[in-house]
């Protein structure tokens, strides 16, 4: 596993140093996630064998009176049994408690480091493809104009699946992986949530089986949760900030820009940049799926509000100023 993650990290390094990416989405970026994923992880770890010790104390007391309604029973009916019965068991399937969940610190760490491939908002377009910039270098040795072609929109939906498979790993490892990759975005979960607009046959049961699908993968990779969490931490605090102009700034001179950048595409200079604060950015803590995931983002979004008072501060200060000049 040692040797697919570094042969991962070399792939993804190659990636994201396409002139197709910018400051905002670059191989730091890549292992700020990673960070966070792993931080998360091990919260998460010590969180949940912290509820297990306390199940199991739990279940010492439960058993300790147990054995007390035990003795008192045997003085009773064997009709007043069977109802008493009855009442515990529904009482136990009402405090049932959901399995907790199993995190794979490999799977993780690989979901981490690819979920940034075949980025829709970085892939080039087919005016582009052939140009050499194609969207991320493809497994060591190709050439550019097969990595434009395993970079376009078509292929992009298979490219971390086909890359693992490449690199040895079991084809159940890489469609999980591929599975998280292709869940992580915002504005994916996003769309599911509220539709695609102005698509008259996106009515309710379609979102809500989109909606569906999007549990039934969580529950089913859980790793999903730490590096959406992870993914959306970097977008937040100071790093945030800096992100989001870089974006902002790039996406204001580029040529390939697409509607798929959650709202944000540069066209309004700095001010659409702090509309963004508010129309995603501090959004995320609400949307974290982990409790670490939030307790952290939770400190990152007082950062992001901060910061827009004080951009607001500033404005005022300048269009109080203007209206005074003779």
């Amino acid at each position: 596993m040692d040797d697919l993650i570094d042969a991962t990290k070399a792939y993804v390094k190659r990636y994201m140093s396409s002139t197709f990416f910018d400051a905002s989405h670059d191989y730091g970026h890549i292992e700020r996630v990673l960070s966070h994923a792993l931080r998360i992880l091990a919260l998460e770890r010590t969180t949940t064998n912290s509820n297990s010790n306390n199940d199991n104390n739990n279940n010492k007391i439960n058993n300790n009176r147990n054995d007390d309604d035990n003795k008192k029973k045997k003085k009773k009916s064997e009709e007043e049994e069977e109802e008493e019965e009855e009442e515990e068991e529904k009482v136990k399937v009402k405090e049932k408690v959901k399995k907790p969940r199993v995190y794979d610190a490999d799977v993780v760490t690989l979901a981490a480091l690819l979920h940034d491939v075949g980025d829709k908002k970085y892939l080039p377009s087919p005016a582009d493809s052939g140009s050499g910039g194609g969207g991320g270098g493809g497994g060591g040795g190709s050439s550019s104009s097969s990595s434009s072609s395993s970079s376009s929109s078509a292929g992009a939906e298979e490219m971390v699946y086909d890359f693992l498979v490449r690199q040895g790993a079991s084809s159940a490892l890489a469609r999980k992986i591929q599975t998280i990759v292709t869940h992580v975005s915002y504005s994916g979960e996003m769309r599911d949530e509220e539709g695609e607009e102005g698509d008259d046959d996106d009515d309710d049961d379609d979102a809500a089986k989109r909606r569906r699908r999007r549990a039934e993968v969580l529950e089913e990779c859980p790793e999903l949760g730490i590096v959406q969490d992870a993914d959306r931490l970097d977008a937040m605090g100071a790093i945030g900030v800096g992100r989001c102009f870089a974006f902002c700034g790039a996406r204001s001179t580029s040529t390939t820009t697409r509607d798929t950048t959650g709202g944000l595409d540069g066209g309004d200079g700095l001010e659409g940049a702090i509309r963004h604060f508010g129309d995603k950015l501090e959004r995320l803590e609400g949307l974290m799926k982990t409790d670490a995931g939030r307790e952290l983002a939770r400190v990152r979004t007082e950062r992001l509000k901060i910061f827009r008072s004080w951009w607001e501060e500033e404005v005022e200060e300048v269009e109080g100023s203007l209206d005074v000049v003779p």
